[in-house]
C-alpha cells in the first residue's frame, strides 16, 4: 500500500476531512482519508446515482462570507461551479409559501386573522423570552414565535432530522439560522438585500442566488479526493476505524476492518489535531485546513454535520 506511514491520517471524507487533506497535500504532506461507506465521498453532500439519475442527500446550496473558500470551490471545479437562482419553498395546509418569507405571499395564503395570530405570538416571545435557550425549540421559538415555530419549524425539523426539536442543542440552530428573525425576514422581504452587496453583511439564509457543481454537490468532493491523490495522498473506501492506538514516542495507530495504519498526527472530520500535535512544518497546513474545514463548509452556509443534542 502506497504511502503505508502517512504523516496525517484524517477519518471522514466528508467536506471537512477532504478539505483539511486537500490543503495539507499542496503542501507536500503524506496524508490519508479513511471512509466507511465503499462507494462514494461526501458524506451527506454526496451525489449518488440510481438507474442513470443523480441524487442529493438533501438539499444544498454553496454561498460563503468568505473569498477563502469561495476561491478554494472554484479552484477545484472552474467552470463545472454553476450560479443558479435560489427558488425554495414550504408546503403547509396544502400551499406553498415561499421561503424566505415574502409578507404578501403568507398573508394572502395564511390569511390575516392567523398571520396577525403569528406576529402577536412573536411579539409576546420578546416580551417574555427564554432568557437562556439551551434547545432548537427554545432558540427557534425566541427568534419568530410559538405560532411559527408549530407551524413551520417543528414539524419539517423533526422530519428531516429525527429528533425532537427539545432534544436538538440552541447552538446548532443559531449555526444554521444564523442572523434570521421573524423582524428581520419582514424588513428583507419589505427591502430586499442585494445579492452583490459585501457578502460579510448578507444575510446567508435569505440570499436569492447560490452556487451549484453541475453534476451536484458530490462532484466538488470527487474532485477534491482526485487532487488528494495527484498529490501523493489516499482516500480509501470502505474502511471503518474500529480502534485508536497512540503513543507518545512512536506517534498514533488506527485499527481499521481490514489493516492497521500508523500515523504521527489524527485529523477527525473536524479537522482537529492529533494527540501528539504538529511539527511546525505541518502545522500551518494544519490549521488552514481547520480553519476552512470547519468554517460551516457547506452548501449555503448550512452546517454539513446534523444536529448536535443537549447536553443535560
Amino acid at each position: 500500500m502506497r504511502n503505508a506511514n502517512p504523516s496525517v491520517v484524517c477519518i471522514g471524507a466528508g467536506p471537512a476531512g477532504l478539505t483539511a487533506a486537500y490543503l495539507l497535500s499542496k503542501e507536500g504532506v503524506l496524508v490519508t482519508v479513511l471512509e466507511q461507506d465503499p462507494n462514494h465521498v461526501g458524506g451527506i453532500s454526496k451525489t449518488a446515482t440510481y438507474r442513470g439519475f443523480a441524487f442529493d442527500i438533501g438539499g444544498h446550496r454553496f454561498f460563503s462570507k468568505s473569498a477563502e473558500i469561495e476561491h478554494l470551490w472554484t479552484e477545484l471545479l472552474g467552470d463545472d461551479f454553476l450560479v443558479r437562482p435560489r427558488k425554495s419553498r414550504i408546503y403547509y395546509r396544502g400551499q406553498l409559501f415561499d421561503y424566505p418569507i415574502r409578507v404578501f405571499d403568507a398573508l394572502s395564503k395564511l390569511g390575516i386573522a392567523e398571520a396577525m395570530r403569528c406576529v402577536l405570538s412573536y411579539l409576546n416571545t420578546k416580551i417574555f423570552p427564554e432568557r437562556t435557550p439551551r434547545t432548537f425549540e427554545q432558540w427557534v421559538t425566541n427568534q419568530f414565535g410559538r405560532r411559527l415555530f408549530d407551524i413551520f419549524f417543528k414539524t419539517y425539523t423533526e422530519k428531516v432530522w429525527g429528533m425532537k426539536c427539545s432534544e436538538i442543542s440552541a447552538d446548532w440552530a443559531a449555526q444554521r439560522i444564523k442572523g434570521l428573525s421573524l423582524s428581520k425576514a419582514i424588513w428583507h422581504a419589505i427591502f430586499p438585500q442585494r445579492g452583490d452587496g459585501p457578502r460579510k453583511k448578507l444575510t446567508k439564509t435569505l440570499v436569492n442566488r447560490f452556487r451549484y457543481p453541475r453534476r451536484g454537490p458530490g462532484m466538488l468532493w470527487e474532485a477534491a479526493t482526485d487532487r488528494i491523490r495527484e498529490n501523493g495522498g489516499q482516500v480509501l473506501l470502505g474502511q471503518r476505524v474500529e480502534s485508536l492506538r497512540c503513543n507518545s514516542l512512536k506517534g498514533c495507530g488506527w485499527q481499521g476492518a481490514a489493516f492497521l495504519l500508523r500515523s504521527r498526527h489524527l485529523e477527525y472530520a473536524h479537522a482537529g489535531t492529533g494527540p501528539s500535535g504538529p511539527s511546525h512544518a505541518c502545522s500551518r497546513s494544519v490549521e488552514r485546513g481547520r480553519r476552512i474545514a470547519i468554517s460551516r463548509f457547506s452548501c449555503g452556509g448550512a452546517n454539513c454535520q446534523g444536529p448536535q443534542r443537549v447536553r443535560r
